[in-house]
């Protein structure tokens, strides 16, 4: 009996250490688990913030360029050819000593719009205009 209670005692202990070590061998394998999916979550959260980057600094890159384009229209509008340009066509300005010519398209009535206007004839040539205004008759 001695023997039977002696074995039993190994067969416990056996049995104990091999559930504590199968068990602690589970539970660490459920840690390694837990750690795996957290590394693969944050490898692909980076991978995407590195996505991101990318397409922030495209964004910026042309952001740049774009500006340089704004900053070389605003020198453009602030230099004297430009003020120059506009006070002609839009105010009608001219410089002293100049003499300005104004070319005055022919004037047609429309009769189906009953208004007058511009000559819009296909055939029309504006050269003539000028042919007539150097070398026509003069009075």
């Amino acid at each position: 009996m001695c023997y039977n209670t002696f074995m039993s005692f190994k067969f416990i202990e056996y049995f104990k250490k091999k559930f504590f070590s199968n068990l602690l061998l589970f539970l660490a394998g459920v840690l390694v688990l837990f750690l795996l999916i957290g590394i693969v979550r944050e490898y692909w959260r980076e991978r995407e913030i590195q996505g991101d980057l990318m397409a922030l600094q495209t964004e910026l890159a042309r952001l740049e360029a774009e500006k340089q384009g704004f900053l070389q229209s605003l020198d453009l509008y602030q230099s004297e050819y430009f003020l120059e340009k506009e006070a002609r066509t839009q105010f009608n300005l001219r410089k002293e000593g100049e003499q300005v010519a104004v070319v005055a398209l022919p004037v047609v009535f429309d009769s189906e719009t009953k208004k007058l206007g511009a000559k819009k004839d296909k055939k029309f040539f504006y050269g003539r205009i000028w042919w007539d205004y150097f070398f026509g008759e003069k009075s």
